[in-house]
């Protein structure tokens, strides 16, 4: 039965492709005197035949609209994708130059220290150029701590927008399987 269903609407398509495409062996065919049913007594065949293309039109209509929100929702995806992963890099790069002042500064404080203990034990005529390499070299460390410090706040900032960007990426993947389902189902 649903064999001759379908082969009764390719029929009743490829009749109204040729009513397109013919119009005036259509219209040749238009002569007889039209039957006058009235409207409660038609075919059964034809109602079900407009039916089953009732049907087939609003079936094609959700896939086109499945298939857009499908095409948008992948192009979404493929955006926010593009923005965590340079967020990424930039969280990356940023790490990167802490870890490289986070060194610089552990230098200077080993050098500070030495510095310290070589004062100590230097004699009256040295300690004045000692005592400005002393006071250089913990400006030099203050200054390396502030700028540290402003890196550490830039990451823990940057940590939460690339979490914040990855959550809306997971809603989009979401959104996306969410789809994919309801085009398996169709």
């Amino acid at each position: 039965m649903y064999l001759a269903g379908r082969w009764t609407v390719c029929c009743l398509l490829g009749l109204a492709a040729s009513a397109c495409f013919f119009p005036s062996a259509v219209l040749a065919q238009e002569e007889k005197p039209a039957s006058t049913v009235p409207p409660g007594e038609e075919d059964p065949v034809l109602r079900q035949l407009l039916a089953e293309v009732r049907q087939l039109r609003l079936a094609l209509q959700r896939m086109t609209l499945l298939s857009t929100r499908f095409q948008v929702a992948i192009e979404r995806m493929r955006i926010q994708q593009s923005h965590v992963d340079g967020l990424d890099r930039e969280l990356a790069g940023l790490r990167e130059n802490i870890s490289a002042k986070q060194s610089e500064l552990d230098g200077l404080v080993e050098r500070r220290k030495s510095a310290e203990e070589e004062l100590e034990r230097t004699a009256d005529p040295e300690r004045g150029e000692m005592e400005a390499n002393l006071r250089h070299l913990k400006a030099a460390a203050a200054s390396l701590d502030r700028e540290l410090q402003e890196y550490r706040e830039r990451e823990a900032d940057l940590a939460v927008r690339v979490q914040g960007e990855q959550a809306r990426l997971d809603d989009l993947d979401d959104d996306l399987a969410a789809l994919t389902k309801e085009l398996k189902e169709e």
